[in-house]
């Protein structure tokens, strides 16, 4: 007897749908494993995505410039001034770019009240940054407040209790000149933010010509030229390119990657000899090649994780159609001697087992894309300390088509090869044993 395909799965579909308990019990722990780990990865895809583009506007930008220069003693001064040769290559490159912005930096010291803090202030040109004030929630003052005053500073909210300060006070900033002089300056505390996590409190917040004058720098001039791209997936190929076209025409610091980047910058700046201006290249993705390797490792955690449940669910699998094939006995033994091949059998208990797997993957994508309309639909708001990890507040769980496809014929390949072996022991079913076993 020669069964047709259509025939052997409308076979299968009727024994699957004929032990409704086992079948619901083996497809929900296979819809349960694809659930937990669809999750897992979207989380883990959505938290860094969301932490490289809330820094990228914190930071304003995914494409970093910095210039230094040497003085005859060996200092290095981070400092770029109004620069034809750079706005040229910037300009040639024709980034994809929804904004270029210019701001200064110094590391300053805030007195108070007999209390000191070390904090970075950056000097923003805030009628240009609002993908910086969308971003910087504020626990008290006013956005126009401090739009409107040259002195205003916006502080983190942990560093203004440790110095006891709060709106209206006025802070002693003090901190050394571009040239290495010591200078004091005065800012007016006009804004505290709140406090979002991790890099909330990496810097306060001035007006640039404020920090220009503390830092003894011309108004046109800055430490860091900040580029803001349309698409933060194209950082590494835009930064390649804008680094090649930097090399052709400018004097540049070699690129160096990972965790420890920084550090071989600083140390090759040191111990080489240069004359005018040297220019540094770095990108979003240098700046959280820490946070990659944690979320490469929650990767790898989610993986392991669904290994051990789809392991679990395949034991299960084995086990149960071992019991279905001494259940189905009589059953095999007929079938057999009504001329049913050996191969036709496997393919019955197969087709069984492979609708079992797509149905329960299919359930299990269903169930997370439904745990994920929830989550994702929940304001956390923008003071929480978990801000800097999601979408203006919202968790998000983004969906590869490709993997999720991937996640389905990895479930199916592994519930084939778990049912392999009972459904070649109904094939080796003799029919006349069979049929007298029972």
């Amino acid at each position: 007897m020669t069964t047709p395909p259509m025939t052997t799965l409308r076979l299968a579909a009727r024994n699957v749908n004929r032990q409704k308990k086992r079948s619901f019990l083996l497809g929900g722990a296979v819809a349960f494993g694809v659930t937990i780990i669809t999750l897992i990865n979207g989380f883990t895809e959505g938290f860094v995505g969301n932490v490289r583009e809330n820094v990228a506007f914190l930071f304003a930008g995914h494409l970093f410039v910095e210039g230094y220069q040497k003085t005859p003693s060996g200092r290095l001064v981070h400092l770029l001034r109004d620069d034809p040769a750079l706005q040229r290559v910037v300009a040639d490159a024709e980034l994809p770019a929804r904004s270029i912005t210019r701001r200064s930096e110094v590391d300053a010291a805030l007195i108070f009240a007999g209390k000191s803090v070390r904090q970075q202030i950056v000097g923003i040109q805030w009628d240009a940054a609002d993908y910086l004030r969308d971003r910087l929630a504020l626990r008290a003052g006013s956005m126009e407040r401090l739009l409107a005053d040259r002195n205003a500073l916006v502080l983190h909210e942990s560093v203004a209790e440790q110095l006891g300060a709060t709106v209206g006070d006025t802070l002693l900033v003090q901190a050394r000149t571009a040239s290495g002089q010591h200078n004091l300056g005065e800012l007016v505390l006009t804004a505290v933010s709140v406090d979002t996590g991790v890099f909330s409190g990496i810097s306060a917040y001035a007006h640039r010509s404020w920090v220009n004058e503390l830092l003894n720098i011309a108004p046109d001039a800055y430490t860091t030229l900040g580029i803001l791209l349309d698409d933060i997936d194209s950082v590494d190929a835009e930064s390649e390119r804008l680094y090649a076209a930097m090399a052709e025409a400018l004097n540049v610091v070699p690129r160096y990657e990972g965790s420890g980047a920084y550090g071989n910058v600083r140390r090759d700046l040191l111990q080489s000899t240069w004359m005018g201006t040297r220019y540094h290249l770095s990108t979003i993705n240098d700046t959280l090649a820490d946070i990659n390797d944690v979320a490469q490792t929650v990767t790898i955690a989610g993986g392991a994780v669904a290994l051990i449940l789809f392991f679990i669910v395949a034991i299960g699998i084995t086990n149960t159609y071992r019991v279905v094939v001494r259940e189905r006995v009589r059953e095999i033994g007929t079938m057999r001697a009504l001329g049913l091949h050996r191969r036709q059998a496997r393919s019955l208990f197969l087709t069984e087992a492979l609708l079992l797997a797509v149905g329960g993957g299919a359930a299990g994508l269903l169930l997370a894309a439904v745990v994920r309309a929830i989550l994702q639909a929940i304001d956390w708001g923008n003071q929480t300390l978990l801000f800097i990890f999601m979408d203006e507040g919202h968790l998000s769980f983004p969906f590869n088509p490709l993997l999720l496809a991937g996640y389905l014929l990895g479930v199916a390949a592994i519930t084939l090869i778990a049912a392999l072996a009972p459904a070649n022991r109904a094939a080796r079913q003799d029919p006349a044993g069979a049929l007298r076993s029972v």
